[in-house]
């Protein structure tokens, strides 16, 4: 139960709260691309994302207890939890495997606090939303557009046009690479 609660916040911020709804100049070019599906797939960089780190811990973790622990084995603390005893190999994974989750939710939930309040419009806003002002023609291009409904049909697709900024993706993909290479490898 205890491994969930840094999820808490993540699940706050995506059933109640709201994008920062930002205006934007009717002659902007840089949120008229048309929509496209992304080219990496949200279930694919979480399934890549999460099974790479986790997979090389585990083999790293295996090596160092077959080929240097069982050497000394005798200089290492021993676990227990109640009258059992516990490998210093679980402990190990849960430990390091622990600190990886923790990390991902983190760092999840920095990336949603800023993508939220910036609201930073995605490149397929106008295509996506389809703003009931501005859309099929621009009167006035030197006009700040900060009073407008979006008509487009996909409810889903119009939230996520509102969070361009920064890329969840490379947080998540920077903080995976970082913690396999540099904190877990000098531990």
């Amino acid at each position: 139960l205890e491994s969930f609660i840094p999820a808490i916040p993540l699940l706050i911020f995506h059933e109640w709260v709201k994008p920062y709804k930002r205006g934007f100049y009717c002659d902007d070019e840089t949120i008229r691309y048309p929509y496209r599906d992304s080219t990496v797939s949200r279930q694919m960089l979480i399934v890549i994302g999460l099974l790479i780190p986790t997979a090389l811990i585990l083999a790293t973790e295996i090596f160092r207890t077959l080929a240097w622990e069982r050497k000394c084995a005798d200089q290492f603390k021993t676990y227990h939890l109640k009258q059992y005893h516990v490998h210093r190999l679980i402990v190990r994974l849960y430990c390091f495997i622990g600190y990886f989750f923790l990390g991902v939710c983190f760092n999840q939930l920095m990336v949603d606090i800023a993508k939220y309040t910036i609201g930073r419009q995605r490149p397929h806003f106008m295509d996506v939303c389809r703003p009931n002002i501005g859309y099929t023609e621009c009167k006035d291009p030197d006009v700040y557009i900060t009073n407008f409904t979006c008509t487009g049909s996909n409810k889903y697709l119009i939230h996520e046009s509102q969070l361009s900024f920064y890329s969840g993706h490379s947080a998540f993909s920077f903080y995976g690479a970082w913690f396999t290479s540099e904190s877990y490898v000098i531990c």
